[in-house]
């Protein structure tokens, strides 16, 4: 199996995913759900789930790159991105519906299940709630339960994104996710500005992202975590868990409650920041294929 390496073109500063992959749209819920369809040919399918305030094209270069040899879905959550927003709320067994929705629509049985953050609560739910459509799990710096320095650090994200009343072009956005963001390759910072922004009707640049999101970071949030461990417990499919030692996210203690939910659990403590995916997108990606390499084929 070829490796992946860091200069490969998927993730080159001048990456365009023009044309590489299909747009579509599915209502499920009641929610009209936006995603993206790389390579829809292939017989191994995984589905990649995004964190918070983000949306699906954040996932562009790796998902170019797995799509080579993989069918890749990349949806919109609801609330994120091109997704409608919910007056229902933002919980995750509604966000694991919906991406079960998508996969129904699309007549996949069963699929390899990623998700970074966020989208690591949103793919224990998925596997947890419907272990039909789970041949395995790869999770990103994410759980049912953060340390108090990741929480710390998603209010604050949370709070500085309500605080900002848009922007004026392209080029004041994509000043400042340089200077939020150095650490993210500049594919995804571009990306970011590209997908993540909206024109308004002042024409301001402003999030595609609904602002009752910010109740995940805060007390809402922390009302799934008792039923994501529960689910944790019942997961039979493969996990692999890679996780940021500096970020503070995850910390010992919580890989070790991970381990006592999921006795085979594999992690990698990775020596990068939270963004694992925009920061090493090379070792990301190679992680993936090592993982799925070892799974039987589907059925």
């Amino acid at each position: 199996m070829a490796e992946f390496a860091k200069d490969d073109p998927a993730w080159a500063d001048d990456a365009c995913f023009d044309g590489a992959y299909t747009a579509k749209r599915c209502s499920v819920s009641g929610i009209d759900l936006y995603y993206t369809d790389w390579n829809p040919g292939a017989a191994n399918v995984a589905i990649l789930l995004h964190g918070f305030n983000v949306q699906s094209h954040t996932w562009d270069p790796v998902a170019s790159a797995l799509s080579r040899t993989m069918r890749v879905i990349c949806p919109d959550l609801r609330g994120h991105g091109r997704s409608g927003w919910s007056r229902d709320g933002y919980w995750s067994a509604q966000f694991a519906t919906d991406c079960a929705g998508i996969l129904q629509a699309e007549g996949i049985r069963e699929c390899h299940i990623v998700g970074h953050s966020l989208g690591v609560r949103v793919a224990i739910a998925l596997a947890g709630l419907r272990p039909d459509l789970a041949r395995s799990l790869l999770l990103s710096d994410g759980g049912p339960e953060l340390a108090n320095g990741g929480v710390a650090q998603s209010v604050r994200l949370a709070r500085e994104r309500a605080e900002r009343t848009g922007f004026n072009d392209p080029g004041e956005a994509l000043a400042l996710y340089e200077d939020m963001h150095p650490e993210w390759r500049p594919i995804f910072r571009a990306l970011h500005v590209r997908h993540q922004l909206r024109p308004n009707w002042v024409g301001k640049l402003v999030e595609r992202a609904d602002p009752e999101l910010a109740w995940i970071t805060r007390s809402a949030g922390r009302r799934d975590n008792a039923m994501l461990w529960a689910l944790s417990g019942q997961i039979k499919a493969p996990v692999k868990l890679l996780w940021s030692k500096p970020a503070g996210f995850l910390n010992d203690e919580l890989i070790a409650k991970y381990r006592a939910y999921m006795p085979s659990l594999e992690d990698v403590p990775l020596e990068c920041g939270h963004y694992i995916p925009r920061e090493w997108p090379e070792e990301f990606c190679n992680q993936a294929m090592r993982f799925w390499a070892r799974q039987p084929d589907p059925t």
